[in-house]
Order: structure tokens, then sequence, then C-alpha cells
């Protein structure tokens, strides 16, 4: 039987990697990491259309947003584990995620992408689900918890698809975060996006009204 989902949000930089990575210590707990992008709608959380397990995989493992794939390329961040040589494989999936479970990144990519294939014909909450138990099981835990930095946005959604979901909220002080955010180039990148502005100027706003 599946447990109850867990997910772990916040609005990044608040610590959430560093408690992410507690919990992958434990023996009995699996960290499933960084699977949501933070400023873009997420395919896997769109209850409506049913996809086969090939599509669903097809999804999770997409490419990440060419902002991000810039930023990787030009300057790794602490977060990003494995960079492979092609732009079309990078992605949250084989570049956060996978790195904490495996030393041989793509070779373990291609293994769970056969085994998720044969996913019978579902929603994209229920996929993720049966996603988030085979990685458990595949690796002899017994709790799984998903973490992504900046996931706070997509909460009301995360509780629409899962409303018996357990959330922890990961906080701090708002004002730490927002000098952290203006230090990072990923956070940098996210805040200019939601305005509309090029990402590459280097003035970034001082007051952002969302």
């Amino acid at each position: 039987m599946s447990q109850t989902p867990v997910f772990l949000i916040s609005s990044g930089r608040c610590g959430s990697t560093f408690f992410s990575d507690a919990i992958h210590s434990h023996p009995d707990m699996l960290s499933v990491s960084e699977l949501i992008e933070p400023v873009i709608p997420v395919p896997f959380l769109d209850k409506t259309p049913h996809l086969t397990g090939k599509e669903f995989f097809a999804l999770l493992s997409a490419p990440t947003m060419d902002e991000r794939i810039d930023i990787w390329r030009s300057s790794m961040t602490p977060e990003c584990l494995y960079m492979p040589q092609q732009r079309n494989k990078v992605s949250l999936l084989l570049c956060y995620a996978i790195p904490l479970l495996s030393d041989e990144p793509e070779c373990y990519l291609r293994q769970l992408e056969k085994q998720v294939a044969e996913f019978p014909l579902a929603t994209g909450p229920e996929h993720f689900l049966r996603f988030c138990e085979l990685l458990k099981d595949l690796h002899g835990k017994k709790v799984w918890v998903e973490r992504s930095g900046g996931s706070l946005p997509h909460c009301k959604d995360i509780l629409e698809c899962w409303p018996k979901a357990k959330i922890i909220h990961f906080y701090r002080d708002g004002r730490d975060v927002a000098c952290s955010m203006r230090s990072h180039p990923i956070f940098r990148m996210f805040v200019m996006k939601r305005l509309g502005l090029d990402w590459r100027n280097e003035t970034t706003p001082d007051i952002v009204e969302f």
C-alpha cells in the first residue's frame, strides 16, 4: 500500500537542501529531490489527462528551462550534482534527483525509463506517486519525501492533487531569504523571468511586486 505523500515545501534559500540531505542519510527515508520547477507549470500536477508510463517519464525527464541550463552551463550551482554533455538531457531528474541515488546517473535514468514505461495508464499525480514508491522500494526505504526548493507557489496544486498529503513548510526569516536569493544566480533569474525581463541583465530590481 502506498504511503501518504510527504512534501517539503519552501520559497527556496531556506535550508531545505540541508534538511533533504539529512533525510537522505536516514536508513529508512528517501529524499526525492528537486522535481518541481518554481516558476513554470508542472506537468505531473495536472489531473486531467491520462498518460502512459512512457509519456509520464518523458514529462518527468524533459529538459529544464533554458535559462536554468544556461546558468548551469556557465557555472554549476552546488545543488546541481551532475551535468550531462548533451543539452537536451539537462533535466531536474537527471541533474538533481538521480545523483543522490546513483553514482552512474545516466545508466540509472535508462533503467528507470524502462520500469516507468510499464506503468499502466493513469493521471500525472497517480504516476508521480507510483514513481516515488518505485524509488522507495528500489532503495529499500520505508518513507519518501519530495523536496524542491522554491516549491511554495505550487502548494495549492499539490494539495488539490493529494488532499491528504503531509506538508512540511520549511521557512526562514524573509529578510535573510531575500538577501540570499539576491546573491544566488538561479533565484535572480526566477525573479527576472517572473517580471518578463532579461535575466542576463545584471541589474535586478530592488523592489518586486507580484
